[in-house]
């Protein structure tokens, strides 16, 4: 398995295609293996680099290493690990904020930024979720609680009829007592976030799930209000996961989005 030694730490990471470069960060204690849906659909097209972040996955460092300065370092570091210059980033829900984090302080290695599920709600609905996210994790045991995880990110309909997958994910992706830390690192980072969403200058793409139980239909539509001329696609009968429920539709978004000759903005 490949990894790369960034500050200290194992950092693992897979990739594959050829093309231009595009990193994918994983949402709210997730790993890279959040993207096997649609990695080998983008993959077609580019060079798609996935990773384990610090302390998560088959990767090295504790949750004390897992501030948001740290993960936009760590970027950093597989981006020059692969002699990658510049690539296109897209973010997952927490991973959002990590990419658009990278893009405010290093602009110049920043091509395009695809944010999915950004949470970048209203102040009083993002400390609702979270504190909704922290009563899981504090008051149920890990498999129950992962399913409840898993149930909140996905549509009603997805999870009536996807149950066996769902458990399936439960029991190849354990919860863990390291995991619940970094998580709850996480949530904090998500509390104290300033919401400076992104640089009017970088192309950026949004995708929304229409049925996010956790943005909710009304923060939906202002997160619409707040994109301006960005491109915004919120996915019908969807959840705060589109990339599990709908993979062929959120990889050929990002395809079109991130071809030299898209128009950036509609």
């Amino acid at each position: 398995m490949p990894f790369v030694e960034i500050q200290g730490a194992r950092i693992f990471y897979k990739e594959r295609g050829k093309g231009d470069p595009i990193v994918l960060v994983p949402g709210l204690g997730g790993h890279s293996l959040a993207f096997n849906p649609i990695f080998g659909i983008l993959a077609r097209k580019m060079r798609v680099i996935g990773f384990d972040p610090r302390g998560l996955g088959r990767s090295e460092g504790g949750e004390g290493d897992t501030g948001l300065q740290r993960q936009v370092e760590d970027l950093v570091g597989l981006l020059n690990e692969l002699g990658i210059v510049r690539a296109s980033f897209l973010g997952v829900s927490f991973g959002a904020i990590v990419v658009r984090e990278m893009a405010l302080a290093h602009r110049d290695r920043v091509e395009k930024l695809i944010l999915c599920s950004p949470p970048m709600g209203r102040k009083d609905h993002l400390a609702l979720v979270t504190r909704t996210i922290r009563t899981i994790l504090e008051n149920f045991p890990p498999e129950e609680a992962m399913m409840k995880f898993l149930e909140l990110a996905v549509s009603e309909r997805y999870a009536t009829e996807n149950r066996e997958r769902l458990l399936d994910i439960v029991r190849w992706d354990p919860l863990d007592e390291k995991r619940k830390r970094i998580m709850e690192a996480q949530l904090e980072i998500i509390e104290g976030d300033e919401g400076k969403w992104p640089l009017d200058e970088l192309p950026t793409l949004v995708i929304a799930g229409c049925e996010d139980k956790l943005l909710g239909p009304g923060e939906i539509i202002w997160l619409k209000s707040q994109m301006g001329q960005r491109k915004f696609v919120a996915i019908p009968h969807v959840g705060h996961n589109p990339i599990l429920e709908a993979p062929q539709r959120v990889a050929t978004e990002i395809l079109v989005f991130c071809s030299p000759k898209a128009h950036l903005f509609p």
